[in-house]
């Protein structure tokens, strides 16, 4: 039976493109090896935006918190009354920081910074791979077990008939090296234990894909099963990650030639990082092919978590 799992998926993704807003992209030609992409925090005249990422990054707490079936109920419910619709989103929005605050609590050694959600944001605007499961509602529920990847994320390509599930990894830390590191041994422990078959499942079980037709989701879940599924062996097990770190070149910015001075500044630095995180990756053996990198230069990651904090407590 045909289906239409490319565009069924494509009607689940969140519309991000606020990203290329704060974050600028250095282009950079591909090489042999990893797939690393650059980017650094935008500025307005010689100030970096970095309260303006933290509001638009806290602004998507609901969809990344909470089941996608929730949320679309609370529409439904309230879609002819924009008062009561108004009420339901701050509900939605609450329970969604209690969850994060939960998680952040019961989870104290995973990042908790807003790393996860800038992977999250990234991986659904670049890649443009809808997020499979509402995992920080997993995670704070005490009967579910914890997820090894910090996400995961799913995209068909019908040219091929094969569907890619993409596990994301976010570290944010003061250098680059450190992150890599960190990143890297994170990849490695996840692809040599036996979360990958738990978090198929915990998609095909509780996974957003409520509101796809019957046969999409019947499409989904053979490829997904790993064990009765007819197209498992179609399935593409790939790596999102996002390592964020406190970039140098913001330390000699100001005044009217800033953008310029950061854009070269940035751009002289991008085989260095390249090196570093490919070098990271083949210390573990991973397979560089199988993983996209998004590098974040940020003036200053502690700032990033403190604005951060602020967004999530005032909105």
């Amino acid at each position: 039976m045909s289906h239409n799992l490319e565009a069924e998926l494509d009607g689940l993704l969140g519309t991000m493109d606020w990203i290329p807003i704060f974050l600028t992209e250095h282009p950079e030609l591909q090489s042999d090896g990893a797939s690393i992409r650059h980017f650094f925090l935008a500025l307005r005249d010689d100030e970096p935006m970095m309260m303006e990422l933290a509001a638009k990054l806290a602004d998507q707490i609901i969809g990344y918190c909470l089941p996608r079936k929730r949320l679309a109920k609370a529409v439904q419910r309230h879609l002819k009354n924009p008062t009561d619709l108004a009420a339901a989103m701050a509900t939605l929005r609450r329970d969604a920081r209690h969850a994060f605050q939960k998680y952040r609590e019961e989870f104290p050694a995973r990042s908790g910074e807003g790393g996860e959600m800038l992977a999250y944001v990234f991986v659904e605007h670049f890649l443009q791979a809808p997020m499979a499961i509402a995992k920080m509602h997993t995670k704070t529920n005490t009967t579910m077990p914890v997820f090894g990847a910090d996400g995961v994320h799913v995209k068909y390509r019908s040219a091929s008939d094969e569907l890619e599930v993409i596990y994301l990894e976010s570290k944010v830390h003061k250098t680059i090296d450190s992150a890599a590191r960190d990143a890297s041994k994170s990849i490695d422990d996840f692809r040599n234990g036996k979360q990958r078959s738990v978090e198929l499942r915990l998609a095909l079980d509780l996974g957003n894909f409520d509101q796809l037709d019957e046969v999409a989701q019947q499409a989904l879940e053979d490829f997904l099963d790993p064990y009765s599924g007819t197209q498992t062996a179609k399935r593409l097990d790939r790596h999102a990650c996002l390592l964020a770190y406190n970039e140098p070149a913001f330390e000699s910015i100001s005044g009217a030639n800033a953008k310029e001075v950061l854009k070269k500044t940035f751009g002289d630095g991008c085989e260095g990082r390249r090196t570093t995180v490919s070098n990271a990756y083949k210390r573990r053996q991973l397979p560089e092919d199988k993983i996209v990198t998004f590098v974040l230069g940020l003036p200053s990651v502690a700032e990033f978590r403190s604005e951060f904090e602020k967004a999530l407590s005032n909105g």
